[in-house]
């Protein structure tokens, strides 16, 4: 016997948004270590617009049929703020800022949605160099391209990022 299963997506719904997905490492060996000094895989968020957006309840997934695999907390971002979710299916032991997947370095799918699970941003990419960022140039606004990664910082610099700048607009959240 042979059995076929059609998937119906006929139901996601893409609104445009000013919070983008912009930059990827889906190979990360040594370009920089979340704070429990591990080298993940990392998905950048963006604010490209002219207003604060708070992303709580928003979710990033790898899989079109599990929209909601992590729900960012309460996190807002000002205009031309970033900040990163390490994907390392570590959320219950490493705490919020911490996927419930990982990506692939042999390519997948990525999805940003809304609280309503409507598609803001998706990328979808093929296989990735170890500690090669895959990022929007212009920043925000681009196509993917590969380039040395800029973490919390614009792609369209990406020449002149030094270690002391990688921080400069990262939201971090602590908690109390």
């Amino acid at each position: 016997y042979i059995y076929i299963y059609q998937v119906k997506l006929d139901d996601l719904v893409y609104v445009d948004s000013d919070i983008v997905i912009n930059e990827i490492m889906a190979s990360n060996d040594f370009t920089v270590s979340d704070e429990f000094n591990e080298f993940d895989d990392w998905i950048e968020i963006y604010n490209i617009g002219s207003t604060s957006i708070n992303l709580e309840g928003f979710h990033l997934s790898d899989d079109v049929l599990e929209l909601g695999k992590y729900t960012f907390p309460n996190i807002t971002l000002a205009p031309d703020e970033y900040v990163i979710i390490w994907a390392d299916d570590d959320e219950e032991e490493q705490g919020e800022m911490h996927a419930t997947f990982k990506l692939s370095a042999a390519g997948e799918q990525l999805y940003l949605s809304d609280t309503d699970f409507n598609i803001l941003d998706e990328v979808v990419f093929g296989q990735q160099d170890t500690d090669m960022g895959y990022a929007r140039v212009p920043n925000g606004v681009g196509d993917f391209v590969f380039q040395y990664p800029t973490f919390s910082y614009n792609n369209n610099e990406s020449s002149d990022i030094t270690m002391n700048s990688l921080n400069k607009h990262l939201i971090k959240v602590i908690d109390i």
